[in-house]
């Protein structure tokens, strides 16, 4: 399972939704990965998991943290 920090790549990519989506787009359906975040970008990531969960994207697994999701991408039915 691939780790990323979603605070460096929020820094690349313009904010932690963009950074989540840019790394869906790399994995293949199925596939989970572990994202963390630093403290200054945990309500975002909150924020980000929701919508994305909204709309059938990802799946989250588990939230051992505030700072930690780990997520899957899923299929649309």
């Amino acid at each position: 399972m691939e780790e990323v920090n979603l605070s460096e790549e929020a820094r690349a990519c313009g904010g932690v939704l963009a950074a989540l989506v840019s790394i869906l787009r790399k994995i293949d359906f199925g596939e989970k990965v572990r994202v963390t975040v630093e403290e200054e970008h945990v309500k975002e990531l909150n924020e980000s998991l929701s919508l994305l969960t909204k709309y059938g994207l990802i799946k989250v697994h588990e939230r051992p943290s505030d700072k930690v999701a780990i997520i899957e991408k899923v299929k649309e039915e």
